[in-house]
């Protein structure tokens, strides 16, 4: 291996994701990117979703030329990621792999990527799963990128935060600092300053900033570049390693922390994604859907357009995928795994019409899931309804506006919360039932699916006019407020 350089190489890396909506994408800060990587005469690293590349594709064709120029002139360099974001610990060995063919199809035959001399995956939400290392690097993958914390055991003489290292046989991580730019144009140049100050000469830092830190990142890298240019130099991951010769066996292995397993986050999404995974074996479907990137950007993902055994697994990975929002983002975010969750019981019902449709089990659901999955209202629904309910009677006393139509949709919610526990009741009868039968009966099944279909499709649509809630119009003002 080459002596390292004695300046800090940096490389600036960015993550883009933007679920699908009915709604067309308005704008996105990615049209900037390619102008950004040219003022600083410098590669930036790109790991974008496949949801994100189609609406660029279908409602900004500017945007999505702008990025296929700068993969192409080198201004961008392919990072691969999961095509839908979906929580690594949701995903299978096969299902993660899929994910990445999904996105490889969309980063080079898409959008026009050249293939990269050194392939890089950025794990969803930057942690890594030991679990689907093997599956990485069956891909050929060569790098991935590391968060400080992640590393629990290793040499501790290594400086793991500034020096390359292996989470594989032979997949290298890059040391990664993640944390967020101060908003102040002024103290963003002070944080990344301070960073490379701490980093040895010859040392390695990926900075992974977020698409709306764009402006600073040209400004505070733009300034450093300007006043202290001799102690760092920004490159990309691949001439880095290939410049210091890095082969694998040569850099230590690590082993990684492990997530304790909670009932909050997309953690709770086990509950939903291990009840449905079980309902799709049973009815025989496989979980990587026979499909091309490019089919579905044809078809706008309009997943019912798709024959069934399309439709159902692909319909799955996006469940998978909205959990890891489902808690922390917008009620209209939040539904997506319960409205393709509706979708896919709703697909098996059907399926349960044919006289050949014979569900085959090994076993029954594991233990806990339907429970949790009853608890999931609480988490995703109840503090919303609460919140909602506080800020329409703040905006009454403070700002002397009626809410009536906000809190008529407040009501629907509640009910539709009501409905899904007993919608739920009735699957765990429908569960029982259909045990004691040692899972035989295509009536039975489908009362269970039908059971499950509506609970899923009640928190939806509580979901639904909770969204409707927060954006309803206050009532116009009386003719007595008026004069008041």
């Amino acid at each position: 291996m080459k002596s390292p350089s004695r300046r800090v190489r940096v490389v600036l890396a960015f993550s883009a994701h933007e679920p699908m909506s009915a709604r067309r994408l308005p704008a996105s800060a990615l049209g900037r990117l390619v102008a950004v990587a040219e003022a600083l005469s410098a590669p930036v690293s790109l790991a974008i979703s496949n949801e994100l590349a189609h609406q660029l594709h279908r409602d900004l064709p500017d945007t999505f030329a702008e990025l296929q120029r700068g993969y192409a002139q080198g201004h961008v360099r392919p990072l691969y990621t999961p095509a839908h974001r979906a929580p690594s610990a949701l995903l299978s060995p096969d299902e993660l792999a899929d994910e990445l063919r999904l996105n490889e199809e969309c980063v080079h035959g898409l959008l026009g990527a050249p293939l990269p001399t050194r392939r890089g995956v950025l794990f969803s939400a930057g942690e890594i799963d030991p679990r689907l290392v093997p599956t990485v690097e069956e891909r050929g993958v060569d790098f991935t990128l590391c968060p400080r914390g992640a590393v629990k055991a290793g040499d501790a003489s290594y400086d793991y935060s500034h020096r390359p290292f292996r989470v594989g046989e032979r997949l290298i991580a890059l040391p990664l600092h993640d944390a967020p730019l101060p908003p102040d144009r002024d103290a963003s140049v002070v944080a990344i300053r301070n960073v490379l100050a701490g980093a040895p000469a010859g040392s390695v830092v990926v900075f992974l900033h977020r698409l709306d830190e764009l402006e600073l990142v040209r400004h505070a890298w733009g300034v450093l570049k300007d006043e202290v240019p001799d102690t760092f130099e920004l490159t990309a991951p691949a001439e880095l390693l290939e410049a210091d010769e890095v082969t694998p066996p040569w850099l230590p292995l690590v082993e990684l922390e492990a997530r304790a397993d909670c009932v909050h986050g997309w953690e709770g999404g086990r509950f939903v994604t291990g009840t449905l995974e079980w309902l799709v074996a049973a009815f025989g479907f496989q979980s990587t859907p026979p499909l091309g990137a490019d089919a579905l950007f044809e078809q706008d993902y309009q997943l019912e357009r798709l024959p069934p055994r399309a439709q159902v697994p692909m319909l799955l990975r996006l469940v998978k995928a909205g959990c890891a929002e489902s808690l922390d983002g917008e009620a209209g975010v939040s539904k997506r795994p319960y409205l393709d969750g509706f979708r896919i019981c709703d697909v098996l019902d059907a399926e349960c019409q044919l006289a050949d449709t014979q569900p085959a089990v090994p076993g029954p659901l594991a233990p806990g899931l339907l429970e949790g999955l009853a608890r999931m209202p609480e988490l995703i629904v109840d503090p919303r309804v609460v919140w909602l309910q506080i800020e329409l009677e703040q905006m009454q006393v403070e700002r002397g506006l009626q809410q009536s139509a906000g809190f008529a949709e407040l009501d629907r919610a509640r009910a539709s919360r009501q409905r899904a526990d007993e919608e739920l009741s009735g699957a765990l009868q429908a569960y029982a039932e259909l045990r004691d039968h040692q899972f035989h009966g295509r009536s039975r099944w489908r009362a269970l699916l039908q059971g499950l279909r509506d609970y899923l499709g009640s928190v939806c649509v509580a979901l639904d006019y909770l969204e409707r809630a927060a954006a309803a119009p206050a009532d116009p003002p009386t003719a007595r407020a008026l004069s008041a």
